[in-house]
């Protein structure tokens, strides 16, 4: 009889078996043994006979877990049976709204593209002065996702041009040595003021936090304590808050 129980562990000189721990399985019978469970897989409840996998958007980086743990702030995974989560590309100037995120396009930060020639693009996502002394054309430059300013080092809050998400800027390197490449955060991937709730706020944002599409923009014009929020598709007159975090991480 005790060849047919699985998944109990079978203790040797016992009539009886004992059931798998959970964390742990067994997937033959009559087993003297319980393995764990891998990392990037877990099982709850006892007499197991195998794992599970953790979900996207979670992992566990330990033997032998009962449960996955969801992906924190900055991070994603997008497959299934990780160890571990994925960090955004910039830890300094990215984040995601929520834990539990299956998707870089979760990832919100600026990113800004430029050419010093044809055939180099380079790519920023957070502040930089660049050189460019040695070229005399003009260089391009095309805002991603946020907004950016192009300021001349030498009179940095006098002399600067002004690009917006989706838009495109042409300067001519010859009038400069160099140029301070520097993207907008507050108030665009996160708000600072405290007492408004993200009054000011101005950004892109447009989905809320469970990841529903926005009909509105996500906005807080009268200083609300939910911050930011939008109105979603197919909850006429219901806000919802659209997970924009206070400015902490820049």
């Amino acid at each position: 009889m005790l060849a047919h129980l699985a998944p109990l562990l079978t203790n040797f000189g016992s009539t009886s078996c004992s059931e798998c721990t959970p964390g742990s399985f067994s997937s033959k019978p009559a087993s003297s043994i319980c393995s764990l469970c891998a990392a990037g897989s877990v099982v709850s409840s006892a007499g197991s006979t195998h794992c599970n996998q953790c979900k996207a958007g979670s992992s566990q980086d330990k033997k032998g877990q009962k449960e996955c743990n969801k992906c924190s702030k900055g991070s994603y995974q997008n497959e299934m049976g990780m160890a571990s989560c994925k960090g955004c590309r910039d830890s300094k100037t990215y984040t995601t709204y929520n834990t539990g995120s299956k998707s870089h396009e979760d990832c919100h930060g600026p990113l800004i593209k430029y050419a010093l020639d044809r055939e180099s693009v380079h790519e920023l996502t957070d502040a930089k002065t660049i050189d460019v002394s040695r070229h005399e054309h003009e260089i391009e430059f095309h805002a991603y996702s946020g907004d950016w300013f192009i300021r001349i080092p030498e009179h940095h809050y006098t002399e600067y041009h002004f690009v917006k998400q989706g838009k495109k800027l042409s300067i001519n390197a010859v009038e400069h040595k160099s140029l301070l490449v520097e993207p907008m955060i507050t108030n665009k991937f996160c708000y600072k003021d405290t007492e408004g709730h993200g009054k000011r706020f101005d950004g892109y944002q447009t989905k809320d936090y469970l990841g529903r599409q926005c009909r509105t923009q996500c906005r807080n014009y009268d200083g609300e304590e939910i911050g930011p929020h939008c109105e979603v598709a197919g909850h006429a007159y219901l806000p919802s808050p659209c997970g924009i975090p206070k400015c902490v991480w820049t």
